[in-house]
């Protein structure tokens, strides 16, 4: 919570000069636009109203740097004539109003409150009806007061009696001081973890501050744009939060002329945090820095919270940069000076401080201090967060649990630990009920550290129950909260008309997002992404909102133990979680990933551990051969003397523990998500598949399903939908007929046949790489759609010219889905962003190729994409033939128990620690889709649909469940061919 806190309240309004507020004044009171209390008012009462208005809008306009000591000693010295005359409650209301602000400019916010609060018992005594203006200013500067000093009890009442105040006074109107307050309260939330109900507050605010003219030039506009990019950072976005960083700079410079400033110097620390979250120490030493000298400058022989909240972040950092003997000193005058301000009141930095200050001196020898301070600081934390329970308490004892670890005191490690546990899983899950998946997943990278380094503490001191429950409570949670949420708007789809409204145009939206852009020669380019990445932005706000509509119906992830997989566990069943830790040495600090299995059998007390291989390893066992086309994924290992190496290094260890089962549920991680289980042989050289029923699953969390919604509950006759055998290189004539059927006669009355849509023809064949037909598939679907009707099931089979993109598209949850085509992947180009946009201007499938979200960089290929493949532009009308996993992932698949994905590399995509693969297998997961069968390589024509034939007859023909079909299917296959490049690479998962 690196300048949390002040930054915070770093808007308080700002004072004038001494003059300001030397005079004693009569007048009536201030700043009011409704009647007094008092029968009648005179206009020399009125005039000195609008005069006091003037002034405190004035005050609070003006730069900081024009407080001093003196003005604050003239200030008091007011306030003290006015009280020991007796002066008019409404002139020492004001005064005191005033005053209270000038403190807060000077960071003085102890003194702050107190003077808010003797204006307010004023205000409250002698005014009514209470909404007037400056008693809602007063409200509002006792509640930042509160805020900036740590003290929250009481500062949520005060805001929401202010804005309720303010919004009575301006109905419907623009106002500063009723924006300041929605942005104050937005931050306060965000100070509290409370995310959902900051966001919304903090842009209404901005919107506000945005209508009304002067904005540029006030400093609460600075302030709500600082609180919108702390939370960016803190939700995990660091370039949206730079870029509200340097926009409240430039706002700040602006105010103080280049004048040393004490909210110019807020301003700077925060943009250091944000620089900070990037890995610049560098750049953010020199925003600590210069933030420190600046705030020594202006509070001389009296430093307050905001100097020591800079030599705190400034501290930490040398911390942090292993500089620990200069460390230590700036920590100690950041914590002594916390200590001195607030008393004994518990304080977010000063815990920081005292926290930071412990490491460094257990490190450098001083441990009984350091294991004093670790207590001092973890009881500070619990008094500011335990009743909220959220992320910064979750954080913060990490970084006690870490700290305690690098001192050896392992019981202190494991007592925080234990509370992170407690935490993060109910963290996680709330974050799905507010946001859609892209801000999710950013947020999922902020908070990934935490969760890695209590999977690390739980694996290195072998804690599998702990470990079992850390990865039920982390693993693919976005992915759960993603199809819920889908499912949930299906369901409101007919029957909620604005979810429904926002539904249609969202994925309108996202239709257009993923159509491939014109190449850089017939277009500018440029402009076309700026405007591609507008509409990815305007894509998130409109999943955020869906989120909100799905958000009554809860989540469909509910708390699961071990013990609760393990009860649904039966006799010769095992279920296998793998995980994927990062191993940090906690007295060295070297780090690297390692991989363990975590085996449950019924009956067992506890979960089995079992230590596999460090992922270099596995990654060098994966590493595709030179000069083997079979092999480009990088996911099967051909030659025997790696395939038993792979073997050894991931199974071998697991084997040991699965006397007596017969079937083994798998749940993969990391890099194991590319390697064919069923391939792999053991010693004596029999296969896997031939020894055990193998069954993949997303996560432990599919052998304990929730309730479902009506939607996703199969009734009535089944449905199937077959894709296969697209004509690629079909014309955009053809495209356009199957479209919209016979051109109509010519509109104009004077009859004919009319004429055809004036569009290109494709490119000449030879240019660029055209997509060959696939001869064998043809007669796949002929089969797979003879069996599904043996069995009553209603068959759309859509081949040639009729296996469009739009009949694809066109689905509603068909209870089968099987799509034999080509299909494609592109690994992460590990590219500069400048980069990788120069090389999407080529168009067609460059732009897959390099695009930056994984779900565009894999998808399958429908009648007429040849165009589009090759580079050129689709024509306009009709859509280009390729659907991607971004397509795929919001269709509505509610319904759909199986997908066959009969096609190359459809099981592949880019790896997310936690949330597995992020390709068509996510995208049919989220979609709704029950169970995907996928591959893993490059699969052959001929022998592809001979497994599929031979799948589906076993399937309904022969009544086995959806896995045993399979496994029985590869094991045929096996025994005809051999080499298990020809069936081993599909795997089904779900079910």
């Amino acid at each position: 919570m690196a300048a949390a806190a002040a930054s915070a309240c770093a808007h308080v309004p700002v004072a004038k000069q001494n003059t300001m507020i030397a005079e004693n004044r009569t007048s009536s009171p201030p700043c009011s636009r409704n009647a007094d209390s008092t029968p009648s008012r005179s206009a020399r009462a009125v005039a000195g109203d609008a005069a006091y208005s003037e002034r405190l809008k004035s005050l609070r306009s003006a730069p900081a740097a024009a407080v001093t000591p003196d003005s604050l000693r003239a200030a008091e010295a007011t306030e003290e004539n006015l009280r020991a005359a007796g002066g008019p409650p409404q002139s020492l209301a004001g005064n005191l109003l005033e005053f209270g602000y000038m403190c807060m400019k000077q960071g003085h916010y102890v003194q702050a409150v107190h003077v808010f609060d003797s204006s307010l018992a004023l205000y409250r005594s002698r005014y009514k009806p209470r909404n007037r203006e400056a008693h809602a200013v007063a409200l509002l500067g006792s509640a930042q007061a509160r805020v900036a000093r740590g003290d929250w009890n009481g500062a949520a009442r005060s805001f929401a009696e202010a804005i309720g105040m303010l919004r009575r006074l301006y109905p419907g109107e623009d106002n500063l001081d009723l924006a300041d307050a929605i942005a104050s309260y937005g931050n306060f939330h965000r100070l509290r973890g409370e995310y959902e109900a900051a966001e919304p507050m903090l842009r209404e605010a901005l919107a506000m501050f945005g209508r009304i003219d002067t904005c540029n030039s006030d400093p609460r506009h600075a302030a709500c744009l600082e609180g919108l990019a702390a939370y960016e950072r803190e939700r995990g976005d660091p370039a949206a939060a730079r870029a509200y960083a340097l926009q409240a700079l430039s706002v700040r410079r602006n105010i103080s002329g280049g004048l040393p400033d004490r909210e110019l110097a807020a301003s700077m620390r925060a943009l250091g945090a944000i620089v900070e979250s990037t890995g610049d120490t560098a750049g953010a030493l020199e925003q600590y820095t210069t933030a420190c000298s600046m705030l020594r400058t202006l509070d001389g022989s009296e430093p307050g919270f905001d100097l020591a909240g800079a030599l705190g972040d400034l501290g930490r950092l040398y911390a942090e940069r292993g500089e620990l003997r200069r460390a230590l000193p700036v920590l100690d005058e950041a914590t002594g000076l916390y200590r001195r301000l607030c008393g004994g009141a518990p304080h977010p930095e000063y815990a920081n401080c005292i926290l930071s200050a412990a490491l460094c001196r257990g490190l450098l020898g001083g441990r009984s201090e350091a294991a004093r301070q670790i207590d001092s600081a973890a009881a500070m934390y619990h008094r500011l967060y335990r009743r909220l329970g959220h992320l910064e308490l979750a954080i913060a004892m990490d970084n006690v649990a870490r700290a305690a670890e690098r001192l050896g005191m392992e019981q202190r490690a494991e007592e925080a630990y234990e509370e992170v546990l407690g935490l993060l899983p109910r963290v996680a899950r709330e974050s799905g009920l507010f946001e859609g998946e892209a801000r999710q997943l950013r947020f999922n990278r902020r908070i990934a550290s935490t969760w890695n380094h209590l999977l690390n503490h739980l694996g290195r001191t072998r804690r599998p129950e702990r470990l079992y429950n850390a990865a039920l409570g982390f693993k693919e949670h976005v992915l759960a909260a993603v199809q819920w949420r889908n499912s949930v708007l299906a369901e409101l789809d007919g029957k909620d008309p604005a979810a429904a409204d926002l539904l249609r145009r969202y994925v309108a939206a996202r239709r257009a997002f993923a159509s491939v852009p014109p190449a850089a020669a017939s277009a500018d380019f440029g402009e076309w992404y700026r405007e591609h990445e507008a509409q990815g932005a305007m894509i998130e706000r409109m999943e955020d909102s869906l989120a909100r509509f799905s958000s009554a119906f809860g989540t469909n992830r509910q708390r699961t133990t071990w013990r609760g997989v393990q009860r649904a566990l039966r006799h010769g069943e095992r279920m296998v979680e793998f995980l994927r830790l990062p191993y940090i040495a906690a007295a060295s600090g070297d780090d690297s990933v390692v991989y363990c299995a975590l085996v449950l059998a019924p009956g067992r007390k506890e979960p089995a551990f079992a230590g596999l291989c460090d992922e270099r390893r596995l990654l060098g066992l994966l590493k595709v051969p030179v000069g083997d086309p079979r092999q480009e994924s990088g996911s099967y290992i051909h030659d025997a003397e790696r395939g038993e190496e792979l073997y050894n290094q991931v199974w071998a260890p697991i084997d040991l523990l699965l006397h007596g089962a017969d079937s083994i549920f798998l749940s993969v991680d990391g890099q194991l998500n590319r390697v064919a289980f069923g391939a792999l042989r053991n010693p004596d050289g029999e296969l896997l598949l031939g020894r055990y029923h193998l069954h993949y699953l997303y996560s432990s969390h599919d052998l304990v399903p929730p309730p479902r919604l009506a939607s996703e509950v199969h009734r009535g006759p089944g449905t199937a939908a077959v894709f296969g055998d697209p004509r690629y290189d079909a014309d955009s004539l053809e495209l356009w007929r199957t479209r919209v059927g016979p051109v109509p006669p010519d509109s104009s009355g004077r009859g004919g046949a009319g004429r055809e849509p004036q569009l290109e023809l494709p490119r000449e064949a030879g240019v660029g790489d055209s997509l060959p037909r696939l001869s064998a598939s043809a007669q796949e679907v002929r089969d797979v759609a003879a069996i599904l009707r043996r069995h009553a099931f209603r068959v759309d089979r859509s081949t040639d010219i009729e296996a469009t993109e739009e009949a694809f598209e066109r689905l509603r949850s068909p209870t089968v889905l099987h799509v034999a085509t080509h299909g494609f992947f592109f690994s992460d180009p590990m590219c500069p962003r400048d980069e990788l946009i120069a090389r999407q201007s080529a168009g067609g499938a460059s732009a897959l190729r390099y695009a930056e979200n994984p779900l565009l960089r894999s998808g399958l290929l429908f009648a007429g994409a040849d165009r589009a493949w090759t580079l050129h532009a689709p024509a306009e009308g009709i859509a280009d033939g390729i659907v991607t996993a971004y397509d795929v992932a919001h269709m509505n698949l509610s319904g759909t128990q199986l997908v066959v994905l009969s096609a190359c590399e459809t099981g592949l995509g880019d790896i997310m620690v936690g949330e597995g693969v992020f390709g068509l297998k996510r995208a049919f997961r989220a979609a709704g889709a029950r169970a995907v069968m996928m591959s893993l390589w490059k699969v052959p024509d001929k022998q592809t649909a001979e497994l599929m034939r031979l799948f589906y007859a076993n399937w309904l023909d022969r009544g086995m469940t959806k896995p045993a079909a399979l496994v029985a299917a590869q094991r045929e296959m096996a025994g005809k061919y051999g080499d298990p490049y020809y069936w081993a690479a599909f795997v089904l998962v779900g079910e």
